[in-house]
């Protein structure tokens, strides 16, 4: 395990990232099908952008402001994403089990797939790897010796290297995610994930929940540039799968 670090704009954001968690009595999801006078309209992407804004306000960086402020009505994650990457940015490709996914869907494995073939996630370029840190087969029954004098032996299935990186995650204070090319996005903070359900209104609106067991099962995590993070190569996961 290493140690990692971050800066101020990571700690701009968290503080924002709390302060809409714990104060969104003004606010409510963008499909919520009941009264909605008065109230500020929210989504995933927009509870994204809003921290971003206010990060980066504090940091005075004005043109990356401006930039977000552009692309905010667009709500569109991966458009984002790809921007991000463009000001420095890292973009790691998340997936706990990526030959048996926990929903059974095969968008898991492709993705991976694909990210580790082209280096990209739907079109945006991949720093590196997270990957198989919550299998569901941990260990396997496997004969050692000679028959009939061997024996079955359990074994382990998983990659101290892979669980090396995800210790490391827990420690990153602040990062972008995104789910299913755009689907769904969510901010984390020492692997707590922080999201907007968009169709509901007072408590229920915001949540929090653990990304090791996270049920969206593949997507991207962004950490920004104050950040020391790093995830696996590519090149070495694919080496060894």
């Amino acid at each position: 395990m290493s140690t990692v670090t971050s800066g101020a704009l990571s700690d701009y954001c968290v503080n924002a990232m709390w302060d809409y968690y714990n104060n969104h009595d003004g606010e409510v999801g963008s499909e919520y099908k009941g009264d909605r006078r008065n109230l500020a309209i929210t989504n995933c992407v927009i509870y994204v952008y809003h921290v971003l804004q206010y990060g980066y306000a504090q940091m005075a960086n004005n043109d990356v402001l401006a930039r977000l402020k552009t692309l905010a009505p667009h709500q569109n994650g991966m458009e984002l994403a790809n921007y991000l990457v463009s000001i420095g940015w890292k973009a790691h490709y998340w997936n706990p089990d990526v030959y048996k996914p926990r929903d059974g869907d095969p968008e898991h494995r492709e993705s991976f797939r694909k990210a580790a073939n082209t280096g990209k996630y739907y079109g945006v370029p991949l720093s590196g790897l997270i990957v198989g840190y919550n299998k569901q087969e941990k260990s396997k029954t496997e004969y050692r010796g000679v028959w009939p004098f061997g024996e079955n032996v359990n074994v382990s299935t998983e990659d101290p290297e892979n669980l090396a990186v995800f210790e490391d995650l827990k420690q990153v204070k602040f990062c972008y995610g995104v789910n299913r090319g755009g689907t769904h996005c969510f901010l984390m903070s020492n692997c707590a994930v922080f999201e907007v359900h968009w169709d509901q209104i007072g408590p229920s609106l915001y949540g929090v929940r653990d990304f090791y067991g996270y049920g969206w099962n593949s997507g991207i995590l962004l950490t920004p540039p104050d950040s020391s993070f790093a995830s696996r190569s590519i090149a070495d996961v694919k080496a060894k799968t």
